[in-house]
């Protein structure tokens, strides 16, 4: 599919299991369009030759950062190496759908006085057999068009946060000044909602009828979840292997995040105020050193079929306009 107006920014941090993924589906859709990986991977000595491969195609970029680079400065330099008129952010474990690419592209083409669009956004879970099955839908979600900059920073606080256009294709330039404004901040957890901000601010945004994006269900939910044990689903995690390498992410940037912390929570006069959160944090950290024995020990276990999945994923996502109208009451 020709998209040469657009690049695609894909975040990538360890999982080098979901950046093969998302590049494959890309490749067997024939997205011929320009693509930069913003990578801060602790090791990117990549010894996976079909990755090597799919990372050597001429329209991609790879851009290494180190792994203690924030997501904002990683953006912010992706973004002034983008010389497209449009531009649009993609997780590596997101699938920002090409058709919903091309729709939301012509939409901006013929509407000049909005910033960003996008479109519905589906959930989708993977299944034993390597395929993947649709799991339902995201937050309804409505276009944010008010003329006044203020009227439309405060509704996105006014039941339409699942609106925010953080993975919405942007005016390249107008994207650009959003972030080099937000990497001024050095604080990761404000690294979707001020940016997010900033751009109703500028501009208003479309939520378009057609599909758009499919995020994975996934294993972990520290930011809605408090007991580990309420997160834990035994049949996903042997599904495919990214799974677990995404709980060895998890169990590295715990003991990073909880270092400082350590000394607090082994206070005896503080336990009864932190006995949950330590059970939790070492409940974490358990748990992803018996996947890593297990991994060791029995690699067959998690062999993804790559290809068969990705296909799935094809034929799962390729949802026509009026089937997706007819699902969403009141889009």
């Amino acid at each position: 599919m020709p998209l040469k107006d657009i690049t695609i920014l894909i975040l990538t941090f360890n999982r080098y299991k979901y950046l093969e993924r998302i590049l494959t589906y890309y490749k067997l859709c024939d997205v011929n369009c320009k693509i930069i990986i913003l990578d801060s991977s602790t090791n990117k000595d990549i010894k996976n030759n079909r990755l090597k491969s799919l990372l050597n195609q001429e329209q991609i970029a790879w851009l290494k950062f180190p792994a203690d680079t924030f997501i904002s400065c990683k953006i912010r330099e992706g973004l002034e190496k983008v010389d497209t008129q449009f531009s649009v952010l993609c997780a590596d474990d997101d699938f920002v759908l090409p058709k919903g690419i091309a729709r939301c592209v012509d939409f901006l083409n013929f509407n000049p006085s909005y910033i960003s669009a996008q479109g519905a956004r589906m959930i989708h879970q993977l299944l034993p057999n390597g395929t993947v099955k649709r799991n339902g839908w995201a937050p309804y979600r409505k276009s944010i068009i008010n003329k006044c900059p203020e009227k439309r920073f405060l509704a996105l606080f006014e039941k339409q946060y699942a609106s925010y256009p953080y993975y919405a294709v942007y005016r390249r330039d107008a994207q650009l000044e959003i972030w080099k404004n937000a990497s001024s901040l050095l604080a990761n957890g404000f690294m979707e909602i001020l940016p997010v901000a900033l751009s109703l601010i500028h501009g208003k945004t479309k939520i378009l009828k057609t599909m758009y994006l499919s995020s994975e269900a996934n294993l972990f939910s520290w930011a809605t979840k408090e007991k580990f044990n309420d997160l834990y689903k035994e049949n996903l995690v042997k599904q495919y292997q990214i799974i677990i390498e995404e709980s060895l992410q998890s169990f590295i940037c715990g003991y990073q995040m909880s270092k400082g912390t350590l000394k607090v929570l082994l206070k005896p006069f503080k336990w009864q105020e932190t006995n949950n959160g330590l059970c939790n944090k070492i409940s974490r950290r358990i748990f992803a050193i018996s996947e890593r024995i297990k991994v060791a020990l029995n690699p067959k276990i998690y062999q993804a079929a790559e290809l068969k999945l990705v296909d799935s994923l094809i034929k799962e996502f390729n949802l026509g306009d009026e089937e997706i109208v007819a699902s969403r009451e009141n889009y």
